[in-house]
C-alpha cells in the first residue's frame, strides 16, 4: 500500500504488481497452496485491509497511474469462490492478468503459444488480460528458480517457461503470473509512450483490451479476459 502512494506521487505511469494475497470477507487469511497456513483475522480486519489497498489503487488512478497485477498461480476458477478475494488484483482500477505459455516448444516450433497455463487462476468475473507466464504443470515444481547456463544443454522443458533474471544477478528459467503481469505492464508503457507519454487509466485499459488477440471463446474468456496482450497492435491502433 505504501509503495503505491509512493509510486503515485513520485510520477509513475504505470505500477506493475507481481504480487497477492488471498482473503474471504468472513475473516479468514487463506493460504490455498497449504491451508494448513491459513488463520482467522476477523471480518473487520479483512474489511480494514481490503479498504487500506482500494483507497491506495483509487488515489493512484486519480493520479493517472495504470495498475496491473498478477492473478494468482493455485488453479482456483474464480467464479467458483465468491467469499474469496485476491488484492491487489480483484480491486477495480486494477487490470488482473492470468498467465499463458506453449508445451513443448523445443521439440515442435509450431505448437500452440496461447495455452491457459494449468497453474494461473481464471474466471470472467476477475480476469482482465492474458500475458506470457510460462508452461508448466505448477509454477516453479521444486524451486523458485531454474538456473540458466550458456554452457550446458537446455532442458526441453525449459523453452516453455520464462527467461528472467533471477535474484543471484544472473537468469534463470521460470513461470507463474508474476511474469505474465510485467509483460502487461510493459505494453501499457508502450501505449502510454506511443501516446505522447500521458494518458488516462481508462485509455489504456481501453487500448490493452482492444489491442490485445481474442483467445479462448469470442468476447470475454474464463482464461484470457479480453485477451492475450499483443504489443505491435497496441502501439498502432
Amino acid at each position: 500500500v505504501a509503495g503505491i502512494y509512493y509510486a503515485a506521487m513520485n510520477g509513475a505511469d504505470v505500477i506493475n504488481m507481481s504480487l497477492g494475497g488471498y482473503y474471504t470477507h468472513t475473516g479468514w487469511v487463506v493460504n490455498p497452496a497449504d491451508p494448513s497456513r491459513s488463520f482467522f483475522v476477523g471480518a473487520k480486519a479483512i474489511a480494514a485491509h481490503v479498504k487500506a489497498h482500494k483507497w491506495a489503487t483509487e488515489y493512484a488512478h486519480w493520479q493517472g497511474v495504470t495498475l496491473i497485477a498478477s492473478a494468482g498461480n493455485d488453479a482456483i476458477n474464480r467464479d467458483q469462490v465468491a467469499d474469496l478475494i485476491f488484492l491487489p488484483g480483484d480491486l477495480p482500477q486494477v487490470i488482473q492478468v492470468s498467465a499463458t505459455g506453449p508445451s513443448g516448444w523445443a521439440l515442435n516450433p509450431d505448437t500452440n503459444l496461447d495455452l491457459p497455463a494449468p497453474y494461473s487462476d481464471y474466471g470472467q468475473s476477475v480476469i482482465d488480460l492474458a500475458a506470457p507466464g510460462g508452461f508448466s504443470p505448477q509454477p516453479h515444481p521444486t524451486q523458485a528458480y531454474w538456473p540458466f547456463n550458456p554452457s550446458s544443454d537446455t532442458p526441453d522443458w525449459a523453452y516453455d517457461l520464462v527467461l528472467v533474471a533471477d535474484h543471484n544477478n544472473g537468469w534463470s528459467w521460470a513461470s507463474g503470473t508474476s511474469f505474465a503481469a510485467p509483460h502487461a505492464a510493459g505494453v501499457a508503457a508502450l501505449v502510454i509512450g506511443a501516446n505522447g507519454g500521458s494518458m488516462h487509466p481508462d485509455q489504456v485499459r481501453t487500448a490493452l483490451q482492444q489491442s490485445a488477440d481474442d483467445l479462448g471463446k469470442p468476447g470475454n474468456d474464463d482464461f484470457y479476459g479480453a485477451g492475450r496482450v499483443n504489443a505491435l497492435n497496441a502501439v498502432l491502433q
